[in-house]
């Protein structure tokens, strides 16, 4: 990292205060926990006592897969989804219809953990949403794990990556929710993909990362830090 030139108090701790109306919201894949804060700082000082909602995810995190393969003309392709997100139809100015273009992802179940349990959920959610049989062996990094939101959201994501065989595609299984009823699967070349990232028709923020992490690691621009090649979760 740079040099530091901030004149920021450090923070040696972090200490929970009780919060008494606070009321903790569980849905069916994340919750919300109402947090009074307190900072201490390095000159043992104490900052004003502060609210920080912080929303988990069931599974903590999750994973963010992307298919690809050569055509014969030499051309790489991408299988993304057609993702049905009513969630979006809570926004102030709704997205309507609510679709959105992304990379194959699933939640990492309990016991999921580590290079290990990111290869598994990937071999998992690879069959369920895009009908790809694959070995753990087969599921690459596609570099560091990144958070989605790291003022409220604590949930990280995973990137992966594998060269598949469109022939050998099979139905996906789907997960049985009526949300995955509607989900479509799409196929397009690499560049096309990037195009839509660049026109705003791709606006998922994981996507669009792991859409330009596989064209450098195809593509690798001179001098490049091969991070795309090794795992980088806890």
């Amino acid at each position: 990292m740079g040099n530091e030139t901030s004149s920021a108090k450090r923070v040696v701790k972090i200490h929970t205060l009780p919060n008494p109306d606070a009321k903790p919201s569980r849905g069916h894949v994340t919750w919300i926990e109402p947090r009074l804060l307190q900072n201490e700082y390095e000159d043992e000082s104490l900052s004003r006592p502060y609210h920080c909602d912080a929303v988990s995810h069931r599974g903590v995190d999750a994973i963010g897969f992307l298919p690809y393969w050569q055509q014969q003309d030499g051309q790489w392709w991408v299988f993304l989804v057609r993702c049905f997100r009513p969630a979006q139809t809570a926004r102030p100015v709704p997205i309507d219809p609510p679709f959105v273009v992304e990379i194959i992802a699933g939640v990492m179940e309990e016991g999921e953990q580590g290079e290990q349990g990111i290869r598994r959920r990937t071999v998992a959610e690879a069959l369920e949403e895009g009908g790809f049989v694959l070995s753990e062996d087969r599921v690459q990094p596609l570099g560091p794990s990144f958070l989605t939101s790291p003022g409220v959201y604590t949930e990280m994501i995973h990137l992966t990556c594998a060269e598949v065989n469109m022939a050998e595609r099979t139905t996906p299984t789907m997960d049985g929710s009526v949300m995955e009823e509607l989900q479509e699967g799409l196929s397009l070349s690499l560049a096309e993909a990037l195009s839509w990232c660049n026109r705003g028709d791709i606006f998922d923020a994981k996507t669009e990362l792991a859409l330009r992490r596989l064209n450098d690691k195809l593509n690798p621009p001179q001098g490049s830090d091969p991070t795309h090649g090794r795992f980088t979760a806890d």
